[in-house]
């Protein structure tokens, strides 16, 4: 089976930082926004003394693209530290690692961006480079599903139903890890939890806080973060996930909305439970927990009417008609609001 993934290549760039430290964008193509650049740039604190000794990469999404970079030593004279940047409409890391690998393949024999070019164009048009790479060989849905959702209940407890709570209502998840690697590695897991959507474009997994990267923080999303201080911006998030201390916080303004029932408990137990469970595997976790939660959304829209084009609405008073705990029937009018089912 072939995947149409070529148009979401956008653009790529090159960036040489040289023996005076000096930064340069050698190649761009065809244009590589600012914000972007500035982003890559602090990432890498290309611009401090730090040495880059061993190949690091790194992902984010701004605005309505991804970035996928990479920095090397490099082998070419005078160029300790080289950077590949892509640009592309989908979430796709393996994928846009390994052309990373190529672009600085072809530009280490000689430092010339012409031959990058050239592959970037045949994986856009033809969506392959020779018998070197195929996009085609890297399944966008097996993205989704690269990191472990047990790895990520064991993190964090019984505590990850609040992580649960905030997905599947659509709020603002902050996740603070100083490792990049293990910061990208939490945010790109956490939509698991509410896998019947497939919507990873809510996650934003390095986030600086700057106005133009801030701007995105908005519900529904699941933003990471490297910079300690997004903890006191309780402006920024409805639930503060700390991953080196395993720790999940609610924002005071919130709490009411995260008040636990029967039905979160069991799925809490349910959660931690199979974590622990050598026989599990991360995929029947996830279908699980996706059967569980489509269960409370078929009971949810029971109390619903259906129109011509088959949207369902539910009226408030429908769900209080339910005998149920306060918290409960709150659950159920948020969840009602975030898949826009509730009657205005």
């Amino acid at each position: 089976q072939t995947f149409n993934k070529m148009a979401n290549l956008v653009a790529f760039a090159l960036l040489e930082k040289d023996t005076n430290a000096d930064i340069l964008w050698s190649w761009v193509f065809p244009a590589f926004p600012e914000e972007v650049r500035e982003a890559i740039v602090a990432h890498f604190a290309l611009t401090e003394e730090t040495q880059i000794t061993e190949r690091k990469d790194i992902f984010g999404h701004i605005g309505e693209h991804w970035f996928y970079a990479a920095a090397t030593p490099s082998a070419l004279p005078d160029v300790p530290v080289l950077v590949s940047a892509i640009l592309a409409k989908d979430f796709n890391p393996e994928l846009y690692e390994e052309i990373n690998t190529l672009f600085i393949e072809l530009y280490s024999v000689d430092g010339s961006g012409t031959a990058v070019q050239g592959a970037f164009i045949a994986l856009a048009v033809k969506g392959n480079h020779g018998k070197r790479l195929a996009i085609s060989s890297f399944d966008p849905r097996k993205a989704l599903v690269r990191t472990s959702i047990k790895d990520l209940v064991k993190q964090f407890g019984i505590e990850t139903i609040l992580i649960y709570v905030a997905v599947l209502l659509k709020r603002r998840v902050a996740v603070f890890s100083p490792d990049t690697s293990q910061l990208q590695t939490v945010t790109r897991t956490l939509p698991q939890l509410v896998f019947i959507r497939k919507d990873w474009s809510i996650v934003r997994p390095l986030v600086r806080l700057v106005d133009a990267e801030l701007r995105d923080v908005k519900a529904p999303v699941i933003a990471g973060f490297t910079d300690s201080y997004v903890e006191q911006r309780t402006d920024l998030w409805d639930i503060f996930v700390n991953v080196p201390a395993g720790t999940v916080t609610v924002s005071p303004n919130v709490e009411d909305d995260f008040a636990l029932g029967k039905v979160h408990k069991e799925i809490a137990q349910f959660l931690v439970s199979a974590a622990a469970d050598d026989s599990t595997t991360d995929q029947s976790v996830i279908k699980e927990l996706a059967q569980r939660t489509e269960d409370i959304l078929a009971g949810l829209r029971s109390l619903g009417t259906e129109d011509a084009q088959g949207r369902v609405a539910v009226s408030a008073e429908a769900i209080k008609s339910r005998k149920m705990p306060a918290s409960m029937l709150r659950f159920l009018q948020n969840l009602a609001a975030a898949e826009n089912m509730l009657e205005q």
